[in-house]
């Protein structure tokens, strides 16, 4: 962000930025609107070829194991999230996708380079082997579309998130443990599931300077 123009509690107009009302424009850039009325912000853009190619695409894959294999996969994927500046992030999901609604777990990759090199940089998880495996290179506008397979449909969906520290295989067992004792105590709760992200390619010139007490969080349950 790089200024907003707001309307104050005593409906004074201002424009605030880096300069002038430095205080309010840290506060709306990490607490949103809370602190007056935001007309208009001003933002800094970025060419789609921050995502990997010209053309704004980046590689995806998609690998699903069976919860057996769970020490395996978080194995890898702890090694993959402490590897900062790779140029990845992705997802580890723990769910019951439709039609049979069995438990498994999913690992979601995203490299930002080039789109060849994507099934280098995570060969360790098709070594251990996935029942499922699939990749692709979208556009933005498809950015989700690879996690169709995953949604339910239809009602109500709630969501909660909280920032983690690191990633540790014994807590995500644990989680693992959660999830099939939810499961087999709530036979409803199939279209509920654990996601943990991870993010290791903050933009080159990120500005932290914010009221956004998780600037530094890099990994998301």
């Amino acid at each position: 962000m790089r200024s907003a123009k707001v309307v104050l509690a005593s409906g004074q107009l201002v424009i605030a930025d880096e300069k002038h009302h430095p205080e309010l424009f840290w506060a709306i850039k990490g607490a949103g609107y809370y602190f007056g009325l935001v007309l208009e912000i001003t933002l800094k853009t970025y060419p789609l070829s921050v995502f990997g190619t010209p053309e704004g695409q980046h590689w995806i894959g998609n690998y699903l194991y069976p919860m057996e294999r769970a020490a395996e996969v978080f194995k890898v994927v702890e090694s993959l999230v402490a590897t900062s500046g790779s140029r990845t992030a992705g997802l580890v999901m723990l769910i019951a996708p439709p039609p049979h609604h069995k438990p498994v777990i999913a690992v979601v990759p995203h490299y930002f380079g080039n789109l060849e090199d994507g099934p280098r940089v995570f060969q360790e998880l098709s070594k251990i082997g996935p029942v499922m495996y699939s990749e692709k290179a979208p556009h933005v506008p498809n950015l989700s579309d690879h996690l169709d397979f995953a949604c339910g449909k239809g009602g109500l969906r709630r969501f909660n998130l909280t920032g983690l520290q690191e990633f540790r295989i014994e807590n995500c067992l644990q989680l693992t443990n959660v999830f099939q004792q939810l499961l087999e105590s709530c036979p409803d709760a199939t279209t509920s599931g654990y996601f943990v992200e991870w993010h290791c390619l903050p933009p080159p010139d990120l500005v932290t300077n914010s009221a956004f007490s998780h600037e530094t969080v890099h990994i998301w349950l």
